[in-house]
């Protein structure tokens, strides 16, 4: 599902400390890309996107699934360790 340095990096996760953590945990695709994968998404809606759009939207769909997963990772590295995140300081 996601490619290879993706996997390694999620097993490296447990290595870090709890301020790398909560840094990943509060982590948001920058704004940029996001304005870029809003766009591309209402684009596929109104199913107008070009061959290069769809690649580009399948690579941005893909960073930000990945930070969702990383994401979700910290935090549940950070719960078991007993250092829960208030929703106010992870949710956008």
């Amino acid at each position: 599902m996601f490619p290879p340095h993706f996997e390694a990096e999620l097993a490296q996760l447990d290595r870090l400390s709890l301020s790398q953590l909560q840094k990943i945990a509060k982590g948001k695709l920058p704004a940029v890309k996001q304005r870029k994968l809003d766009r591309l998404l209402l684009k596929n809606s109104e199913a107008s996107l070009t061959a290069k759009e769809l690649t580009e939207l399948d690579e941005v769909h893909l960073e930000a699934n990945f930070l969702m997963l990383k994401k979700a990772e910290a935090l549940a590295l950070l719960k078991s360790k007993g250092h829960d995140l208030p929703i106010s300081e992870i949710a956008d």
